[in-house]
């Protein structure tokens, strides 16, 4: 799972997705959560700036370990849903 997050951080990275959306990532980068045989990759961030005005807001990406499809195209996948929308819409938030 750890190989999803890194992927997942760097692929966004590689984006102009923060810049375009308005964006800031979330001080604590993107984290592993885990729940018993399922984990997820949480890309958290505020849209606008932080503090006043700002909307905290993340993605969540449940990741298989099937064989059937490698992780990297679990990630390939979610960073283009991820790109292709408005997080004010698409992501889950307060």
């Amino acid at each position: 799972m750890d190989t999803a997050a890194r992927l997942l951080a760097h692929r966004i990275a590689a984006t102009d997705w923060y810049e375009r959306w308005d964006c800031q990532p979330f001080v604590h980068g993107i984290r592993i959560r885990e729940r018993g045989e399922s984990a997820e990759v949480v890309m958290p961030f505020v849209t606008g700036q932080f503090g006043e005005g700002g909307a905290y807001r993340w993605h969540i990406m449940s990741v298989s370990v099937s064989v059937q499809e490698p992780v990297e195209e679990q990630v390939r996948r979610f960073v283009e849903q991820i790109t292709a929308t408005d997080p004010r819409e698409s992501a889950k938030g307060f």
